[in-house]
């Protein structure tokens, strides 16, 4: 019966219907875009959300309860405000996926996901359900949704803490993307990617937001997932709090240029980090999360040869003494 109430479910949101992963329901109407619209491969088949989001009237100039102080219960379980989740699905029998954890870096709560292998209804036949937050509001059980959130604001960068279980070394995964209606085509106009690895206490992240037009933004979205793995990553418990958007250059963009720089970008060969104190690290992370480059021992001035690599896009992680991870999208040619 419950398998049968998910079937009616993907029926009415047909978007979904690979049994594996199962999203929510409300998300129906969204698609990851990380850059160009990249395919984000989860190792046993595509797991594409699209952000088609519908246009707002109210400025939301930071992250909507970026804090995660403030949940709302429906009765069987809980979601953070101004966010969606896939555990609606726990009314079906499966679990929940995320939850407010008292384990928080301020405040009273933090988000934490994780992914369960749980039987929703066919003996023998499990499902691996991944954590999944999205911006968003929704009526649960009217299977309606707002996907994203009303936003004018053009900020520098992201920044926030996070603490992620990994005994595989799985990263987790925070995308964010601005967008308005430009006569009735929704185009993206900034990103703001983070790949997090496997840390044992709360860790300060720093990501520029990535803009790729002038226009004014009416929409943020944004997407979470615990693991990048989605299949078979089930040891991943992210601990996510003090999500903050950061807008004058003064205390954005330059607290990152001032502690590290990448040149050229886009590159052929090699890159030149140059860092104002000795890095802990630095690594090279590709769109899925998997580390393809690694240096053992950085200087201030660290090249990196990078002719290796097949040409796309990448992220550059560079970790400060006191544990800051800042990285930075690079292109290789």
């Amino acid at each position: 019966m419950i398998w049968a109430t998910l079937v009616r479910l993907q029926n009415q949101f047909p978007y979904f219907k690979h049994k594996k992963t199962l999203p929510h329901p409300r998300f129906s109407n969204l698609w990851l875009s990380i850059e160009a619209k990249h395919i984000f491969d989860m190792k046993k088949g595509l797991f594409i959300i699209a952000a088609l989001f519908a246009a707002g009237t109210v400025t939301a100039q930071q992250v909507p309860n970026g804090g995660f102080e403030n949940w709302t219960n429906f009765g069987g379980y809980e979601d953070p405000d101004s966010w969606a989740t896939v555990n609606i699905i726990s009314l079906l029998g499966g679990p929940i996926t995320v939850s407010k954890s008292t384990d928080a870096h301020s405040g009273t709560y933090a988000l934490e996901s994780k992914t369960v292998v749980s039987d929703l209804g066919m003996p023998g036949n499990t499902d691996t359900i991944q954590g999944i937050a999205m911006l968003g509001n929704s009526d649960p059980m009217a299977g309606e949704a707002t996907p994203g959130a009303a936003f004018s604001g053009t900020p520098d960068s992201l920044v926030g803490w996070y603490k992620l279980t990994s005994p595989n070394n799985i990263p987790c995964f925070v995308n964010c993307v601005l967008s308005y209606w430009n006569n009735g085509t929704r185009e993206e106009i900034a990103a703001a990617i983070f790949i997090g690895t496997g840390n044992n206490a709360y860790q300060r992240f720093s990501v520029p937001v990535n803009y790729f037009s002038n226009a004014t933004p009416d929409t943020i979205a944004m997407f979470v997932l615990n693991t990048t793995d989605g299949e078979l990553e089930v040891d991943n418990v992210l601990l996510l709090d003090d999500l903050e958007f950061i807008y004058n250059s003064a205390a954005g963009i330059a607290e990152q240029q001032s502690f590290f720089q990448v040149s050229p970008n886009p590159a052929k060969d090699q890159l030149l980090v140059k860092s104002s104190n000795l890095p802990s690290s630095i690594e090279l992370f590709d769109l899925n999360g998997r580390s393809v480059l690694k240096v053992d021992q950085p200087t201030i001035n660290t090249v990196i040869a990078i002719d290796d690599l097949a040409p796309g896009t990448f992220i550059c992680n560079v970790v400060s003494a006191d544990g800051t991870v800042y990285q930075e999208r690079i292109i290789k040619q």
